[in-house]
């Protein structure tokens, strides 16, 4: 039996779909669509009461189901949310009570709900993707989890990092404030791995895309992976198909050797030293070179984050379990309400 719950760490749009697909591709470990699931419940617990009773755990997981499919279903900007489904946990809720049965805490019911997707994908590792807006405290992650986690810290160039980022939908609206977040993410992975070393394994991407097969081939023996018997049909490159056109349009079977460095040839001068005076320390503590061309400059303050729609879209879903749990005790349906689209429609 796994013995650690494996976390695939980083910032937003460095890599960790494409290695979370290629460990899925390569070895027999199953990875749910990312919901962030266990860092958001973690901080709520003291809402469901002991987890030792029985109810206050089919609660908990009631709550999770309902919180994941909100989330697929009307969360995540996907033309086709249903095609997600049957890659996430919701494929566990026919043996609720089973794994409510075989529970006693927090870390039995996030162990066993895994336990149980990897078996349904007739897998025999299984591992949680969280690449969140916001760094989430792995230290209060690892104590819900009785110290049982194993965190695989996926690092990019922060400015190659920052020129996707702010690309997307959920992304910053500025190169500084992508500079930020990014460099919160690496301090918080840092911080974390001078804790608890044994715990922790770094991987760059630059590595992953270079030298794909010894990189997969080293981190398997570092996470004790049983290899994959050869079938090319896993369930890492099913879901990249799924996937792939809609939200990760750089996923291919086999990474884009030309997809680094690219900030070289795309960001002004300007721009490097924007990134550079807010995250310089960062990018020199993970070794890689600033540029000699800019020095220091001083930054206007950016429009804040937290005047945007997606920062209250975030602030909701940080406190989707305690909406959930107070809808299951007074028996109210608030979850239909979530079930509606931005469009209008029934999801």
């Amino acid at each position: 039996m796994q013995n650690d719950f494996v976390i695939i760490y980083g910032a937003p749009r460095s890599g960790t779909y494409l290695l979370s697909t290629l460990l899925q591709k390569h070895f027999s470990i199953a990875i749910p669509v990312e919901t962030h699931l266990v860092p958001v419940f973690q901080r709520h617990l003291w809402m469901f009461g002991s987890l030792g009773n029985y109810e206050n755990r089919i609660r908990l997981l009631d709550c999770m189901y309902d919180y994941t499919r909100i989330l697929i279903m009307r969360g995540f900007r996907f033309n086709s949310p249903e095609e997600q489904l049957r890659f996430s946990l919701l494929e566990t809720v026919p043996f609720k009570e089973d794994i409510a049965e075989r529970s006693n805490d927090f870390q039995s019911i996030v162990f066993n709900l895994y336990q149980k997707y990897a078996q349904i994908k007739g897998c025999d590792h299984w591992a949680d993707k969280s690449a969140f807006y916001k760094p989430f405290d792995l230290e209060k992650i690892s104590a819900q989890m009785n110290g049982n986690i194993k965190v695989v810290n996926l690092v990019r160039d922060g400015r190659d990092v920052a020129l996707s980022w702010c690309k997307e939908w959920f992304g910053p609206r500025s190169l500084h404030s992508a500079a930020k977040m990014w460099a919160q993410h690496i301090q918080e992975a840092r911080r974390w791995s001078e804790i608890a070393r044994e715990r922790t394994v770094t991987l760059r991407f630059e590595d992953l895309i270079t030298n794909t097969e010894q990189e997969l081939e080293k981190l398997g023996r570092q996470l004790n992976l049983n290899e994959n018997p050869g079938n090319g049909d896993t369930l890492g490159v099913r879901m990249a198909k799924v996937l792939g056109s809609e939200y990760h349009h750089k996923i291919t079977e086999k990474p884009d050797l030309n997809n680094q460095a690219n900030w070289k040839s795309k960001m002004s001068e300007k721009d490097v030293a924007d990134f550079e005076t807010e995250a310089g320390p960062m990018l020199t503590y993970l070794g890689y070179e600033c540029s000699s061309k800019v020095g220091r400059r001083k930054i206007l303050s950016d429009w804040p984050e937290s005047l945007r729609r997606e920062a209250f879209e975030r602030f909701i879903k940080a406190l989707m379990p305690v909406i959930l749990c107070a809808s299951h005790r007074c028996g109210f349906p608030i979850t239909r309400f979530f079930y509606w689209r931005l469009d209008g429609s029934r999801a």
